[in-house]
């Protein structure tokens, strides 16, 4: 039995409208029926004062299906954190590029500035006099 029927089930049994159930609980009348129809679960504050309104024990009321609960909770923590993660990566691959990118240029600049200053000069050979029997 979902939460939903276990909820439905005590509601009627109680002879309580979704209404009334709403106004007890400080919530709108839709959210009962969300809970109803198990399209939104309630937080764990309410479903303990749905416990206390029906007067079982929040396992009972839960059908043991408290994880389920904790579960749709992590999940949004769990996709937050996976964002971030994912945000991390591409910076950390971007910074990686980055610094892949730095080193080459400067091996380039050294092997450009190496190169320019190893040329040695060669002497014009016209310029070159001969000096005769020296």
């Amino acid at each position: 039995m979902t939460f939903g029927d276990k909820l439905i089930e005590l509601r009627k049994s109680r002879g309580l409208s979704q209404e009334k159930v709403a106004e007890q609980l400080s919530v709108t009348r839709q959210t009962i029926s969300n809970w109803e129809t198990n399209q939104a679960m309630p937080t764990i504050d309410k479903a303990k004062d749905l416990s206390k309104l029906f007067r079982v024990s929040l396992d009972e009321l839960l059908d043991n299906d408290v994880s389920s609960i904790m579960l749709d909770r992590m999940s949004n923590v769990e996709k937050l954190a996976s964002m971030l993660i994912k945000i991390i990566k591409g910076f950390g691959v971007a910074l990686i590029v980055l610094l892949i990118i730095s080193i080459l240029s400067i091996i380039f600049s050294y092997t450009s500035f190496r190169n320019a200053n190893s040329k040695t000069v060669q002497p014009d050979k016209e310029a070159i006099v001969d000096v005769g029997g020296i």
